[in-house]
């Protein structure tokens, strides 16, 4: 017979005459499919029952065997299941393959072996579980020279919402604490260290009182002693020490009220705490032990005097040491005409200020002291007149035995200072000054002094001057990429590379008639604005400070001016905005048309090596000028299109790729004072390139949509620098250049001249060609085959230096002379008789 009790939504079965294995796997297995399967009708139905049919049966339900197992079917191969019980079943084992099974009528049919499997991996379900509740903590103890050993007796409730329980483990006191023993309801506690915790494990539900013995060590070598230890937090915490020592004034952290009476024993502290994780206590003596005699006092005072641009501030780090006995109160003789600013130290109760003048500092103790301890006090002097002397007498210890110190003199301000008088001081040499005086001060120290007593005297002459503005931004670079079209429209793009630390705009003035185009500000796009003068405002952001220097950010302008249509022949004007900033570097490169042959470049900027002098003239004339083609598809490369990634990263990939473009190999020296090294000349270049990327860059979100415009495929790029520019000095550069429509006519007209000269110099031809060939019969040799071979080689070498044109005419007749030499050669081996 199976006795169900319906009061336990788990069901206590009562199993007469079965074997007790057989009895163990049904409470483990039918118990388990009982409450999945049908938990939910028994108790239904035993809410229906009366109440008092309830009451006569005690909620119990009886049946047969033979009607359990049919009712479970524990007959049956297989378990079946609804689809919403197998899912739920999955969800509380946890299992992440699904188990082989079947469909049979709507339902989930699962072996025998497989349903055991399940129910054994089952876990409990989320929200069931045993929560603790610590409801109050009593600590007592005693507390000797020896240390402290605590007595801890925590109340604590386990309840259980689930229908099963499982062993609470209650995390209590750090594991590096030393347990003398630990008891629950007053039997030896299962305790364990897990994460570093002291655990103890609750078996059963309900109310249970656990108690801990542990020793403390206590802090006793100086006043005021101390002792701290860590508790679990509990709603009602309570402490009841017995201190080793009469006459003790005890402090517990975060009490709101803290008895202290005398015992037999010591002094006994009762306090009730908030809720806190550790229990800190203090105490000293009540008052001195006068049958040691009245205490004695030594002070070493170390004195800093700073001197502002309003006032003199000073700063004394008093070092005390009480020898025989405690003191309650301190006195400090401040020096005259200072104000007092603040009194720290530990333990330093309300001060006051007494005497004559108000010139005796009063400091109460929280408790009595005696060691050694500091008091660091701060007072200070303000500035009357623009200059004048401003006397100095120190701090002074009433009531010590022995006081001695060190003074230090330092300036924070940009007037002069001057040790007009002193008395009672011997200087210090820099290597003597103490390392504690030294940690005072934190600007550049002037003068360092000791005395043995005081009193002292120490007068300053100080001298204020006006103070001069000095540079807080700078533009650390400034990288300029200009393109001029052939109509005369010119588009440049400005980089600016800043460092700031107070200017709210950097101020342009940008080129008469030039339109701002877009603005950015690390990455950022702005909008600029124009003050009354006419210049464009742009806001800056403040550098961030990394370690002990700044960051600088990158400040972008776009403009386009209109220079018209250059003539034939002229000299075009271009600017680069001036700036209200120093610039430490500037680099410009121009793209010029592939039309214009420039003779000469002039302006406040140097050049580079082959835009320098003459040079942009002989490249015309030879027909070597610097085009270059593909110029726009550079800048559709992926490195080169991730603009919006500022990281160091992405910069060093454009400009490791920058180095490998036809841009960068068409590279030409500066003057070594530009300081120009190839890492600046390989940025300058990913600039170049980015040029066309940045002309058609979008605006932020929601502004008007990128400005499209269509630029050249090919140009002639020249480079230009300068360095240290000063605020609104002014960057020009002026191109002298000719249309080739001219430059061809001039070399046609230089050759239909030649052709004419030569015509006109037959005679003197023939006369010269006479005298030649009579001047070549000195030299038979060189009438022969190989002569003239060898005399036109000579001669294609030497017209390399003049014109390539009639070098490669003389490389062609030297190479005719030698085919002719060869044949004649061959014929005349042929003619030899053998």
């Amino acid at each position: 017979m199976i006795l169900f009790n319906k009061k336990n939504m788990m069901g206590t079965f009562l199993w007469h005459g079965l074997p007790a294995r057989v009895t163990t796997l049904f409470l483990r297995t039918s118990v388990l499919i009982v409450v999945l399967l049908f938990g939910i009708s028994f108790p239904a139905r035993a809410d229906e029952t009366p109440a008092d049919k309830a009451a006569e049966g005690d909620g119990e339900l009886s049946l047969p065997w033979t009607a359990f197992e049919k009712l479970l079917k524990l007959d049956q191969d297989n378990v079946l299941l609804s689809w919403d019980e197998f899912q739920r079943l999955i969800k509380q084992t946890g299992v992440q393959d699904m188990p082989p099974f079947q469909l049979q009528n709507g339902q989930v049919s699962l072996t025998r072996a497989e349903f055991k499997n399940l129910l054994n991996r089952m876990k409990l379900p989320a929200g069931e579980g045993a929560k603790t509740f610590l409801t109050k903590a009593l600590y007592t103890g005693k507390v000797t020279r020896k240390g402290a050993v605590i007595t801890a007796k925590i109340q604590m409730h386990v309840l259980n919402e689930g229908a099963v329980f499982l062993p609470a483990k209650i995390p209590l006191f750090p594991g590096e604490m030393a347990f003398e023993d630990i008891l629950m309801d007053g039997k030896p506690a299962l305790i364990e260290n897990a994460e570093g915790w002291t655990t103890v494990t609750a078996p059963t539900p309900g109310k249970h009182e656990v108690t801990a013995i542990f020793s403390v060590p206590s802090t006793l070598d100086k006043e005021p002693y101390r002792l701290t230890f860590n508790i679990p937090e509990t709603p009602i915490t309570q402490v009841d020490l017995l201190l080793a020592a009469a006459h003790l004034d005890a402090r517990v952290d975060g009490a709101s009220q803290v008895q202290s009476s005398p015992s037999k024993e010591g002094t006994r502290v009762k306090a009730s705490l908030p809720q806190t994780s550790s229990v800190k206590i203090s105490w000293n003596a009540v008052e001195p032990e006068r049958a040691k005699g009245p205490a004695k006092v030594y002070a070493t005072v170390h004195q800093l005097v700073s001197v502002q641009d309003d006032a003199v501030r000073t700063t004394a780090k008093i070092e005390l040491d009480v020898l025989q006995n405690t003191i309650n109160n301190l006195s400090i003789v401040l020096p005259d005409g200072y104000t007092l600013l603040d009194v720290t130290g530990e333990a330093v109760g309300e001060w006051k200020k007494r005497g004559d003048g108000n010139r005796t500092l009063f400091i109460p103790f929280d408790y009595a002291r005696k060691g050694r301890f500091d008091v660091l006090v701060r007072a200070e002097r303000a500035f009357k007149e623009k200059e004048g002397a401003v006397p100095f007498d120190g701090f002074r210890v009433l009531g010590a035995v022995r006081e001695s110190g060190d003074l230090l003199v330092e300036k924070a301000t940009n007037g002069e200072v001057k040790v007009s008088e002193k008395a009672g001081l011997s200087r210090l040499d820099v290597r003597e000054i103490p390392e504690v005086l030294k940690s005072l001060s934190t600007q550049t120290f002037l003068e360092a002094y000791k005395y043995i007593r005081p009193p002292i005297r120490l007068g300053l002459d100080i001298q204020r001057h006006e103070e001069i503005a000095v540079v807080s931004s700078v533009v650390d670079s400034a990288n300029a990429v200009t393109l001029l079209l052939k109509d005369g429209k010119c588009v440049t793009h400005l980089t600016l590379t800043v460092k700031n630390t107070a200017r709210q705009f950097v101020e342009l003035t940008l080129p008469a008639g030039a339109d701002v185009w877009s603005v950015f500000v690390e990455g950022r796009a702005v909008r600029p604005s124009k003050n009354e003068a006419g210049k464009t405002l742009i806001p800056l952001n403040r550098s961030r400070i990394e370690g002990q220097n700044l960051a600088p950010f990158e400040v972008e302008v776009m403009f386009f001016q209109n220079l018209n249509r250059p003539a034939l022949a002229d000299v075009q004007h271009l600017r680069i905005p001036s700036l209200d900033l120093k610039v430490s570097q500037l680099l410009w490169s121009v793209f010029l048309p592939t039309d214009s042959n420039v003779l000469y470049f002039d302006g406040t900027v140097d050049s580079e090596k082959d835009a320098e002098g003459i040079r942009p003239l002989s490249a015309v004339v030879r027909g070597k000028q610097r085009i270059l083609r593909q110029l726009s598809e550079a800048a559709s490369d992926e490195i080169f299109q991730s603009l919006s990634d500022r990281s160091s990263t992405s910069r060093n990939a454009r400009v490791n790729k920058a180095r490998q473009s036809a841009q960068y190999e068409m590279k030409s020296d500066f003057d070594e004072s530009q300081g120009v090294n190839e890492t600046a000349y390989a940025q300058q270049v990913e600039r170049e390139i980015n040029f066309f990327s940045n002309v058609n860059r979008p605006q932020a979100a929601g502004e008007t949509a990128a400005i499209r415009i269509r630029v050249p495929n090919a140009g002639q790029v020249f480079r230009f620098s300068k360095v240290l520019v000063q605020e609104n000095e002014p960057i020009t550069l002026d191109v002298t250049q000719v249309n080739s429509v001219i430059v061809k006519t001039v070399k046609g007209v230089l050759f239909l001249g030649v052709l004419v000269l030569l015509f006109r110099a037959r005679p003197l031809a023939v006369r010269f060609l006479k005298a030649l060939r009579a001047d070549l019969g000195r030299f038979p040799w060189l009438k022969t085959p190989a002569g003239v071979t060898g005399a036109l080689f000579v001669g294609g070498l030497l017209l390399t230096f003049v014109s390539n044109i009639l070098a490669t005419i003389a490389f062609l007749a030297a190479i005719v002379a030698a085919i002719r030499w060869a044949r004649d050669y061959k014929k005349l081996k042929k003619n030899i008789p053998h």
